[in-house]
């Protein structure tokens, strides 16, 4: 479903509290003591994420995301499906850096 409510990208509304836009931003993933992958965070909300990650993450585990230009981000892995993972933030993101990243990053096709 696609909300015109935000000119800013597309964004799932579902029984959540809060609302997840998606997006399309390569960042990089790196459980504790192990080696940086690569990932696509497909969609954002202010607790969480989804992203496409080749490379095997444990669920239920603490790892690091760094989006471009930001710091660490401390989030666990709480789902999975193939290549796709669920995370969810330790800390949610603050509401202004939330915005300025979907504004940074909105997907390029919307889902139909």
């Amino acid at each position: 479903m696609i909300s015109l409510e935000s000119p800013m990208a597309p964004m799932h509304h579902q029984r959540r509290q809060h609302v997840r836009c998606e997006v399309k931003i390569i960042a990089s993933i790196r459980v504790s003591g192990g080696l940086r992958n690569k990932v696509q965070i497909v969609e954002l909300s202010q607790t969480g994420f989804h992203m496409e990650c080749l490379a095997f993450l444990p669920e239920v585990r603490p790892v690091l995301m760094t989006p471009p230009g930001f710091v660490q981000l401390e989030c666990d892995v709480m789902c999975r499906s193939e290549w796709r993972y669920g995370a969810a933030f330790a800390v949610p993101l603050d509401e202004g850096a939330y915005h300025h990243i979907v504004k940074e990053y909105p997907a390029l096709m919307a889902k139909k």
